[in-house]
């Protein structure tokens, strides 16, 4: 406990309890408590039943607000244990959303974190264009090495040739050559992007983890990749980094960095809370080819 007290007294922030590997569970609601948007939205909905998420969200808030370690054990049995944070947080927000059907709060929460994608087809030598419009709540983006995040999300948005046994257009056009082009139609507040490192080693025929070398900026402009170039500048600064350590995504431990509000960084590692500097935070998860730590999700919030 003196450890816990000694957190306490250096970051202000309470702790969650590892139970049953959770951290990857402690990881996302730290991240979410500290989202002043979210906590906002959260905040406003009344008490309801104790057996649902909503609820036991609200109450792991509360206890954050007035305890110096809280725990997680409630989620576990709500819904079940989770080895991958970027799932776990996927899940919990989907089942915030149904939980708050066709209410204010659900749709808050859509605009929070929900975004579109606009897939558009045009064929090479005949005057046709598709359009397909998708809903997403997180991007993933394989790490590849000697790029950055800004070089895959260029590579990401990129045109793909559609052969033209690929697409079919119509009945009386048949088969086409076209040309897929995928963009922003509109882009959430709140965006996550899921850094996919996992790999498969042949020799050794086993599931492995990339550890190269892959940057993220601390400002990321994501104008060029908007459908509508004339809708305004889309800047969104790094909020949290959340770390994998482990050789591979069936093993480790998963913690996280969030910014405060007030311009400084802090760790969340279960009841491990302390500040930290932007190098511990950013730079030291890039990833080295050595060490088993590295950045596996990031979010960014719209300035």
């Amino acid at each position: 406990h003196q450890d816990v007290d000694e957190c306490w007294i250096t970051s202000g922030q309470a702790g969650l309890i590892n139970v049953q590997y959770s951290c990857s569970i402690n990881s996302v609601i730290q991240s979410l408590y500290n989202l002043r948007p979210f906590k906002e939205a959260l905040q406003s909905v009344s008490d309801g039943d104790e057996n649902n998420v909503v609820q036991c969200l609200k109450n792991c808030f509360k206890s954050l607000d007035c305890v110096k370690c809280a725990s997680t054990q409630s989620f576990i049995k709500l819904l079940g244990q989770s080895e991958d944070v970027h799932e776990f947080y996927l899940r919990l927000l989907d089942q915030l959303c149904q939980e708050l059907q066709v209410t204010e709060e659900d749709r808050l929460l859509k605009k929070l974190f929900e975004g579109i994608f606009l897939y558009q087809i045009s064929c090479k030598y005949v005057d046709s264009i598709s359009e397909r419009k998708e809903s997403f709540n997180s991007i993933s983006i394989s790490v590849t090495h000697g790029l950055n995040l800004f070089d895959c999300l260029k590579d990401f948005f990129s045109p793909t040739v559609l052969q033209e046994n690929e697409y079919y257009v119509n009945q009386e056009l048949g088969f086409q050559e076209g040309i897929q082009t995928l963009s922003f139609l509109e882009i959430p507040p709140i965006l996550k992007i899921h850094l996919k490192r996992a790999s498969y080693d042949i020799e050794t025929k086993s599931q492995t983890k990339l550890q190269c070398r892959f940057e993220f900026p601390l400002s990321l402009n994501l104008s060029s990749f908007v459908s509508n170039q004339e809708s305004g500048e889309y800047c969104y600064d790094l909020y949290s980094v959340f770390v994998h350590d482990g050789v591979n995504d069936q093993m480790g431990h998963y913690y996280v960095y969030v910014k405060h509000v007030n311009g400084y960084w802090l760790l969340f590692d279960d009841v491990n809370v302390r500040r930290v500097s932007k190098e511990e935070a950013v730079d030291m998860n890039y990833g080295d080819g050595i060490t088993h730590n590295q950045a596996c999700m990031l979010v960014y919030v719209k300035q």
